[in-house]
């Protein structure tokens, strides 16, 4: 996938996530709901992290005091580590506060959200935001498009591929190098740093 969302389609994502009940058809949207999704969002912008890896992320999963989270890498059934910024640890610390430790965060409850449940309700806002005039399959902005976001803003501010990897979770380098085009004078900044 080529498709990554600039700052400004973030803001307008968010905007569109808080709002959905003006477009959505249906009428009876539920502010638990909306924030949800919202939180999903946020969570998987934060930490490049799969869908299934986000909605398993539980209360006892984060580190509310160091902006950690302990997340699970589906595909490869390992532990990694994804880390929030100071707002979002705020906002999920009220958002968790009455959850029990082994709750899940997104969807508040002893019961893992389904991925078609999220992947449904994002589709619509994703769909009616990004998608309307889309023929190309690749251009197309989906879920997966938020942890490719993560990888490709990361490379865009410089973070080494090596860190991207890690970040990402990626098994291989190979995975890690579709964002090094993204990477701004590459290689500049260390050969200037030479002074030969």
């Amino acid at each position: 996938r080529q498709r990554y969302l600039t700052m400004e389609e973030i803001k307008t994502l968010y905007w569109h996530i808080e709002n959905r009940n003006a477009f959505t058809c249906n009428r009876n949207v539920k502010e638990r709901v909306t924030k949800d999704l919202m939180i999903f969002t946020r969570l998987a912008l934060s930490t490049g992290a799969r869908l299934r890896s986000v909605l398993t992320i539980r209360k006892k999963d984060i580190n509310f005091d160091t902006g950690v989270v302990d997340l699970v890498n589906h595909k490869s059934n390992r532990r990694y580590k994804g880390y929030l910024n100071k707002k979002l640890v705020e906002d999920l610390l009220e958002w968790c506060e009455d959850l029990g430790t082994e709750e899940y965060v997104v969807g508040r409850g002893h019961k893992e959200l389904h991925i078609s449940t999220i992947n449904r309700r994002m589709k619509i806002i994703m769909d009616r935001v990004f998608n309307e005039l889309v023929t190309d399959s690749r251009e197309r902005v989906v879920v997966h498009t938020l942890r490719h976001t993560f990888g490709s803003l990361l490379a865009i501010q410089g973070t080494s591929i090596q860190q991207i990897m890690k970040l990402l979770d990626h098994t291989t380098m190979k995975q890690s190098l579709v964002y090094a085009k993204l990477s701004p004078n590459s290689g500049f900044n260390q050969v200037e740093l030479l002074g030969l």
